[in-house]
């Protein structure tokens, strides 16, 4: 049994104790429960969920204590948080809407202003939304501080959630994960504490701004 304490939301006191192989206490909010990862900002730092179908052991493995590669592309003034499991041959993008998260009462300006780190990893069955693995890592201040004040652009850029969301699309039909992998900022892990080494593209994605 594997338990990690965090707090999911800015108004909650209290921490949760989230355990593997029991049902995890969001559910997934994409449009008909399609796969993939969501972020929510917590306080300083964000959280993200994602949920698969048909998660194998190999995959839950890796993702907990496998090789990880994790990093930040930027276009249109939308981070997006990259996740790369080789070892699974797992890989995903989650797109930050800092709007969305103002939209629905979430403390963004925590996030924005304080300084903050500490990201929880959830890897969630989609058919029955049983935690199958998690981890915490520690991303860099230099990933972190992208993501930041890409979020601070895009409220200037934009006008609503819905602008955003719109803008998202465009990208993810531009850009594959592995496209943004290549093309983003990256740091790779062996362990879940240990930094082999950073490397970033010379050039920013056409469109990226």
């Amino acid at each position: 049994m594997q338990n990690i304490a965090a707090v999911p939301e800015e108004t909650v006191s209290q921490f949760i104790t989230f355990e593997v192989g029991k049902p995890f206490y969001k559910k997934n909010p994409n449009p008909l429960k399609a796969e993939g990862p969501v972020i929510q900002v917590v306080e300083s730092s964000m959280d993200i969920y994602c949920w698969c179908n048909g998660i194998t052991s190999k995959e839950a493995n890796a993702w907990r204590r496998g090789w990880l590669e994790y990093g930040v592309f930027v276009n249109k003034s939308i981070p997006f948080f990259l996740l790369n499991y080789p070892e699974a041959k797992m890989g995903f993008d989650a797109s930050l809407n800092i709007w969305a998260e103002k939209e629905a009462g979430h403390d963004y300006a925590t996030f924005l202003t304080i300084p903050g780190n500490m990201i929880n990893l959830f890897l969630i069955e989609n058919s029955t939304n049983i935690l199958k693995a998690m981890r915490m890592i520690g991303a860099t201040y230099e990933i972190m501080d992208t993501i930041k004040e890409t979020c601070a652009r895009q409220l200037d850029t934009y006008a609503d959630a819905r602008e955003v969301t719109a803008a998202i699309g465009t990208t993810t039909r531009c850009f594959s994960t592995a496209d943004m992998l290549k093309l983003g900022r990256t740091v790779d892990m062996i362990r879940p504490t240990a930094i082999i080494n950073i490397r970033s593209n010379s050039q920013a994605p056409k469109g990226e701004s």
